[in-house]
C-alpha cells in the first residue's frame, strides 16, 4: 500500500482548528472591549482585563503561527536591529531571571533586511528553548558577525545537550517538553527558509546547545 502524503490532512487540521478557535477569541476580546465601557475603571479591573485582552492576542499570533507553517506567506521586510528583536524575545521570559543573557554583536547596531515580527517570534522559540534546556539557569551566548553575502547568528545555551532519540528536531511534533506542542522550530526552519536562509543545530553536547542561522543579506526573490 503506497504511502499516504500527510500534509494536505496537516493543512486542513490547522485551518480548521485556527477558524474554530478565532471565533471565541472574537467574542472575548469584545467582551473585554464592553467592559472597559461599562463598569467604572480602577487599576484591579484595568490590570485584569489589559491580562485578558494581551493573552487573547497572544493566543491569536500562536494560531496565526500554526497555519503559516503549512501555507506560504508574504514576508514584511524592513530594517529590523537585532540586538532590540533579542531584547525583546528576552523581556517575553524575563520570569526566567537566572539565566545569564550575552549579546554579542558585531557591527553594532546589528541591522537587518527582514520581517520583523516573524524574526523576532523566532528568536523567541529558540530563547525559549534553551531556557527550557538550562531549566531556567545557565547562560545564554547570542553571537551575530556579518560578511558581504550573509548575517551569521548563532545561539549557544549551556544545557545539557539534545539526545539523539530526539530525531530531526525541526519535523514537526517533534518535541521533548512534556506539555510541548513539537512546532516551534519547524516555524523556526520554515520562516528562516523562506527568508532564503538556513537554519540548523551545528552542535549538541553536554556543553550545550547551538543554533546557527545564516541569513542572505541579498533579497531571497
Amino acid at each position: 500500500m503506497a504511502d499516504v502524503d500527510p500534509l494536505p490532512l496537516v493543512k486542513r487540521f490547522a485551518a480548521g482548528f485556527a477558524h474554530e478557535l478565532r471565533t471565541p477569541l472574537t467574542v472575548i476580546r469584545n467582551a473585554v472591549y464592553c467592559l472597559r465601557h461599562t463598569i467604572p475603571p480602577s487599576d484591579e479591573t484595568t490590570e485584569s482585563l489589559d491580562m485578558i485582552d494581551e493573552e487573547a492576542h497572544a493566543i491569536n499570533r500562536v494560531l496565526t503561527r500554526l497555519v503559516e507553517i503549512t501555507h506560504e506567506f508574504q514576508l514584511k521586510r524592513e530594517s529590523c536591529d537585532l540586538e532590540a528583536m533579542s531584547n525583546t524575545a528576552i523581556d517575553q521570559l524575563d520570569h526566567e531571571r537566572a539565566i545569564d543573557w550575552r549579546l554579542d554583536f558585531e557591527p553594532k547596531p546589528f541591522v537587518m533586511e527582514c520581517d520583523c515580527d516573524r524574526f523576532g517570534h523566532v528568536l523567541f522559540n529558540l530563547f525559549k528553548n534553551a531556557s527550557y534546556a538550562m531549566r531556567g539557569s545557565g547562560k545564554v551566548v547570542v553571537r551575530a558577525r556579518r560578511d558581504a553575502k550573509s548575517d551569521r547568528i548563532e545561539i549557544h545555551d549551556s544545557g545539557g545537550g539534545v539526545s539523539e532519540e530526539a530525531g530531526d528536531v525541526f519535523a514537526p511534533f517533534t518535541t521533548t517538553k512534556p506539555a510541548g506542542v513539537g512546532l516551534g522550530l519547524t516555524y523556526c526552519k520554515k520562516v528562516v527558509e523562506r527568508h532564503g536562509g538556513r537554519i540548523d543545530m551545528a552542535d549538541t553536547g553536554p556543553g550545550g546547545t547551538t543554533f546557527r542561522i545564516e541569513m542572505p543579506r541579498e533579497s531571497a526573490g
